[in-house]
């Protein structure tokens, strides 16, 4: 039953009455599922839930996950983003599998779009991270997740033994023109109005007009997107 699932998303969730579908669809489909959960264990490898993790993905739900393979395989399966583990995981109903970011060209997670790039290019070694793309054009916005640690109960030798250790995810915002480097978004007004060169002086009339804010990140995304796709 789990296979037939994972295939109704595969097309689009469109569903034909039984008495019109084909004797020969139910067999496609099925040989399809075979080769789609195929492709997944190939790529991927087998994990069990882990509770230290529980509260660290980019969404606590199982969501319609769409990803492109580096050898340009199109999988489609129910599935999230692992912040701290910097992967992508997918539910294959008894089964769970993860997939690392150096397999993956782009996914998207439910309405979400992530895209793996290498370290590098914000120095932080050599390995690939997903980053978020929040808005693209002629400059790209991304938002980078990591995971922090914090022991309860104070900062005492004591208590750092003895207290409950928490983990939390931060954020940073990124933008590149063209993906051969990144640069940090300072949430400094000027700065960030510079970057925009011509069009400074109408997105600061449009903040105005808008009353924006660039210490909020739905704002900050707003004025992107106002500058890559705005007429």
């Amino acid at each position: 039953m789990r296979r037939f699932l994972i295939l109704i998303f595969v097309f689009n969730g469109y569903l034909v009455d039984a008495q019109d579908t084909d004797p020969t669809t139910i067999p496609k489909i099925q040989e399809y599922a075979e080769q789609m959960l195929a492709a997944i264990k190939q790529i991927g490898h087998k994990i069990s839930e882990s509770k230290t993790d529980h509260f660290l993905y980019l969404s606590k739900n199982w969501q319609h996950t769409t990803v492109i393979t580096t050898t340009d395989e199109y999988l489609h399966f129910d599935g999230r983003y692992n912040i701290l583990r910097n992967a992508l995981e997918a539910n294959l109903g008894e089964e769970l599998y993860r997939i690392n970011a150096w397999q993956i060209k782009a996914a998207r997670i439910g309405d979400r779009l992530l895209v793996p790039l290498s370290a590098k290019l914000i120095e932080e070694g050599n390995i690939m991270k997903f980053f978020e793309v929040l808005s693209s054009g002629k400059l790209t916005l991304l938002q980078q997740f990591s995971v922090g640690s914090r022991v309860e109960g104070g900062n005492s030798p004591i208590a750092t033994m003895t207290g409950e250790t928490v983990y939390y995810i931060s954020t940073d915002f990124y933008y590149t023109k063209d993906f051969t480097s990144l640069k940090k978004l300072k949430r400094n007004k000027n700065r960030i109005l510079e970057l925009f060169g011509e069009e400074s002086d109408d997105l600061d009339a449009y903040m105005d007009e808008n009353g924006l804010k660039f210490r909020k990140d739905e704002d900050v995304i707003q004025v992107f997107e106002q500058f890559n796709n705005g007429h």
